[in-house]
């Protein structure tokens, strides 16, 4: 696994308390169904059948030490290292102070009087929080077998979070294209089947590769991740991996959970046939996917075009309704929601809600939703809401650990529920998809044979509509109150994703390859971009923070690396406004600033990786608050509230381009990738803000600018392997 420190990541809402952004977010069975079959009665008796008897479902609350303890099993591979990983350390509050102050400071603006009281505030902390500490050193001692972070983060700041998993809490990638697919779409023609259209042939080429990659590893036979360099290499934590598959959040009161279905329990065999959900046109289908017969791409396209033939509507009367768009609601609303929904069903409804979720993964063909350019691509990757996309259904299921998501003309993406892992794990499985799950060329030169032969017919496996037999014999009126529950569901949900905008920017200016050139780091480098971008855009710095993983530690997961200090805010200074200085003196000056910044920016995420980050541990001291207890003044102080109002949620992830909504109403979600020769940006923010278009536009002229620095000089040094 890739070094690259950054992994998606938000401070998500946790109790209200002066030390915490509000806003910040950062033993059952089933059978494997039958295929449906255009006969009601034959689809009938062979439908898919999920009771609560034949497989394991454990129920996950936030505890990744209890989920350990049933789940997790020390004598295979990938949980062999986890005894000797390190704990999450309790940083000394001097060394808080010292690390927090450069990151607060210059957010006062020159404002003598709050940077004096600031610097009292933070002179008396160590008294002040010393009773705190020790309580937190102690719940680290009590902790020992764990972290003294993990269950108030994943309960508190997940799962007890209350705003809809879309735009608050899950994620995007926009993923590599496949070159074999673009020949085929440039061969398209009328005649061409509808199995090979580009939504088709990609999807059966993902498949197989996604399909063997999750076996491999619920099969917990995949060796532990690592980072850094050879001979240097750390182990991380494996914890997260157990939620990435056959796992599904579940709305509840006040409180969600995590439910995994395991085929394996601690030394138990596989009992249960594994399945895949296909989304399409809103209607979810189980494909089973046995070990004994394993589908070619070919069979795949045969599967896929029978869910868009039995989705239809010009064809196809009485379909379940588009029950995805529940999953889009406030949490408590959704849990309400469900629990109307299993009265109204009963257990042919429980049976499809255990089948879906059971499911190794999703994956969405977006087949009727035309896509123009990238803003439309990140749009349907974020929420499945392009400017074009049918309101007639809605063809996801958030609550589903991981969706594949391709588009109609065959773009990829990929859609994470956050809870209980960070965005890092599902790198690898988009990056093996990518490299591996490339359109065969029998696709390019088949199509009129197989048009020819009319060999579209059944499936070559079982295919059944989740939800059709529940609704099939449900009660007329409790299908209508259904729908009409689901007009409010529809209607929350596109209110919530109206609020927003995106815009996505390829600048292909330069990438990485030039920034290694000019002595920065890559991700540095585009963090001062970001910074100049919005200096220039607002006149004054805005707290910003870039996701950082501590997965060196035992059930560790993020801390943020705080971009904003003295030395950035010298370079936007130095840099605005714009102009094109010809002095040779000035353009070293301001790119000996640039270094520096970098520097600073490169210093503060390697004291993050190490559990030296301040936000966590002002966190861990606000948790051991009494409710009647003084607390602190700095806590209260607006320079420090300030300073943790993230405006700027930055992350990147190497080889996917990641996007994610902002974490306070005044603020930017921003998600980046460098390439080598290019960056993709993603920004989102308030559409009534109207931010997101100048925030691009600064971003590529804080690129050309800061590249006009060196451009001049006469030879660059040469690239380094590393930064």
């Amino acid at each position: 696994m890739s070094g690259r420190l950054a992994t998606m990541s938000f401070l998500a809402p946790l109790r209200a308390n002066p030390a915490f952004n509000h806003r910040q977010h950062h033993h059952r069975a089933f059978i494997v169904p039958a295929m449906a079959s255009s006969s009601p009665k034959t689809q009938q008796s062979r439908r898919f059948s999920a009771t609560a008897s034949n497989f394991t479902v454990y129920e996950s609350k936030g505890n990744y030490l209890a989920d350990a303890q049933q789940l997790e099993d020390p004598s295979l591979p990938l949980y062999s290292a986890q005894d000797s990983i390190p704990r999450l350390p309790v940083p000394t509050l001097e060394d808080t102070c010292r690390r927090f102050l450069p990151t607060a400071l210059p957010l006062a603006n020159n404002n003598d009087q709050i940077t004096a009281s600031l610097k009292q505030a933070v002179e008396e902390f160590p008294a002040q929080a010393s009773t705190l500490q020790q309580r937190l050193l102690q719940r680290a001692q009590d902790n020992a077998s764990s972290s003294w972070l993990q269950e108030w983060w994943n309960a508190l700041g997940y799962l007890q979070v209350r705003d809809p998993v879309v735009v608050h809490v899950s994620y995007f990638f926009r993923c590599d294209d496949d070159p074999t697919l673009d020949r085929l779409i440039v061969n398209q023609n009328k005649n061409t089947p509808a199995s090979y259209q580009p939504c088709v042939a990609r999807s059966a080429a993902l498949l197989p590769v996604a399909i063997q990659y999750a076996k491999d590893m619920l099969s917990n036979h995949t060796q532990p991740a690592t980072m850094g360099r050879r001979g240097q290499q750390v182990t991380l934590c494996s914890s997260q991996y157990k939620y990435m598959f056959q796992a599904c959040r579940i709305p509840q009161k006040d409180s969600d959970t995590y439910r995994l279905y395991y085929s394996t329990k601690k030394n138990q065999p596989q009992q249960q046939q594994q399945h895949v959900i296909v989304a399409c046109r809103g209607q979810f289908f189980a494909i089973p996917v046995n070990d004994d017969q394993q589908l070619t791409q070919r069979q795949w396209r045969q599967v896929l075009h029978h869910c868009i033939e039995h989705t239809n509507p010009t064809t196809k009367s009485n379909l379940p309704p588009s029950l995805g768009w529940f999953t889009g609601m406030n949490r408590d609303n959704w849990a309400e929601a469900r629990k109307a929904l299993l009265e109204q069903g009963g257990a042919p409804l429980q049976e499809a809600f255990t089948c879906l979720e059971s499911g190794l993964f999703m994956i969405c063909l977006d087949i009727d939703d035309e896509i123009r350019d990238d803003r439309d691509r990140a749009l349907q990757f974020w929420h499945g809401r392009g400017d074009r996309t049918s309101l007639d259904y809605h063809n996801r299921w958030h609550d589903k650990s991981a969706a594949i998501i391709v588009t109609q003309n065959g773009k990829m993406g990929f859609q994470g529920e956050h809870s209980m892992l960070d965005g890092m794990p599902f790198v690898d499985f988009c990056d093996t998809m990518v490299a591996r799950g490339t359109v065969d060329e029998d696709c390019l030169v088949a199509a009129d044979e197989e048009h020819t032969n009319n060999n579209n017919g059944e499936p070559p496996c079982q295919v059944t509509n989740i939800f059709q037999h529940a609704f099939d014999t449900m009660p007329a009126t409790a299908r209508s109150q259904i729908n009409s529950a689901l007009l409010d569901a529809r209607h929350e949900f596109l209110q919530n994703t109206d609020a927003y905008e995106l815009h996505a920017q390829n600048y292909d200016g330069y990438g990485s390859n030039v920034m290694k050139r000019a002595k920065c780091s890559p991700d540095a480098y585009i963090q001062m971009a970001m910074q100049l971008a919005s200096y220039r855009m607002f006149g004054e710095p805005l707290a910003t923070y870039e996701s950082t993983q501590v997965r060196r530690f035992l059930h560790g997961r993020t801390e943020t690396a705080r971009t904003v200090s003295p030395a950035s805010v010298a370079f936007c200074e130095a840099m605005t406004p714009r102009d094109s200085p010809q002095n040779s003196e000035l353009r070293a000056h301001r790119y000996k600033l640039l270094q520096e910044a970098c520097n600073s920016h490169v210093q503060y995420v390697r004291n993050a990786v190490v559990g030296q980050g301040v936000d966590r541990h002002f966190f861990g001291l606000s948790m051991c608050l009494g409710d009647d207890e003084k607390q602190p003044d700095l806590f209260s102080h607006p320079l420090f509230a300030k300073s943790k109002s993230y405006r700027m949620s930055t992350s990147s992830l190497p080889n996917c381009a990641v996007g994610f909504g902002p974490v306070v109403s005044d603020g930017f979600g921003c998600g980046y990738e460098a390439k080598p020769t290019s960056c993709i940006f993603h920004v989102s923010a308030l559409k009534k803000h109207g931010w997101t278009e100048p925030m691009v536009e600064h971003l590529g002229e804080a690129l050309d600018d800061m590249r006009a620095l060196f451009d001049l000089e006469e030879e660059l040094p040469p690239p380094r392997n590393k930064l």
